[in-house]
């Protein structure tokens, strides 16, 4: 019974930390190191997600991530 709330306690701060670390990379990087970044840790997410739910997710438009996609790849 008292792990439970240990468990919980420690699923929260997961959950604090992704979200504090997704709005630093929207905050803080360029278009092109945002896509560099979901590169880096998806790239399956990234190579198979039509374009314009990938630019909404990053934050930018889809001719911006068009462009970006072009000289990357």
């Amino acid at each position: 019974v008292e792990a439970w709330p240990r468990f919980c306690q420690s699923v929260y701060e997961d959950y604090i930390l992704q979200i504090s670390k997704r709005l630093n990379i929207l905050q803080n990087l360029t278009a092109t190191e945002k896509y560099e970044n979901l590169l880096a840790s998806s790239p399956h997410i990234a190579l198979h997600t039509p374009v314009k739910y990938l630019a909404s997710y990053l934050g930018i438009q889809p001719q911006s991530l068009s462009r970006i996609r072009k000289t990357i790849k």
